[in-house]
């Protein structure tokens, strides 16, 4: 299947401006969908949306209001429809929550319960950008954590062809957390993994 209408931005989370990245993107290819991950669950489809979101000033116990007011009022500006692709707190309980916001070490159960949340919600990520890339009349930029463009990720088996643009190292490696290296942004396709 091509999926050449499909651009992936990957995210740092804050270590990088996303939202300047973000903006660049938009202007250079005007997307007619924006799927964000820290969106959460959030669908932002009309003005009424964005008014009421912007009012309530809180987002989540995982991504504050700070983190995405930025993107949200650009879109909102943009006219264009911001949808969350993930699930509200990311599926994370209190007790999880708490553990990845302070980067506390955690015991095997925790992790286990962690990399399980962690397939559900790839998995839902896929199933949502399926589901909307067919209905978009132009391109449908997706943007998520750089993590889940990893090799042998369910975005890299499944999308193959589609655009992607990713923090990396000096060496073009792909970068899922703060480094000390010189930061670039990498553009290129997806390509089928051996």
């Amino acid at each position: 299947m091509l999926n050449n209408n499909i651009i992936f931005l990957g995210l740092t989370h804050g270590f990088l401006d996303d939202s300047k990245k973000l903006k660049e993107i938009f202007k250079k290819f005007h997307p007619k969908i924006i799927l964000h991950e820290s969106l959460e669950d959030k669908k932002l489809l009309s003005s009424q949306d964005y008014k009421l979101f912007l009012s309530k000033k809180r987002h989540s116990e995982m991504t504050s209001f700070s983190a995405i007011k930025e993107i949200v009022f650009f879109c909102y500006k943009n006219k264009v429809p911001l949808i969350g692709m993930d699930f509200k707190n990311y599926l994370f309980n209190k007790e999880l929550i708490k553990i990845i916001s302070l980067g506390k070490k955690t015991n095997l159960i925790n992790k286990i319960r962690i990399k399980k949340i962690i397939r559900k919600r790839e998995a839902h990520h896929v199933k949502l950008i399926k589901e909307y890339a067919p209905f978009s009349k132009g391109i449908i930029l997706v943007c998520l954590g750089s993590w889940h463009l990893r090799k042998n990720s369910p975005i890299r088996k499944q999308f193959v062809d589609a655009r992607v643009i990713f923090p990396a190292d000096e060496k073009g490696n792909l970068l899922t957390k703060p480094t000390k290296s010189k930061i670039k942004y990498v553009e290129g396709i997806l390509q089928p993994l051996p």
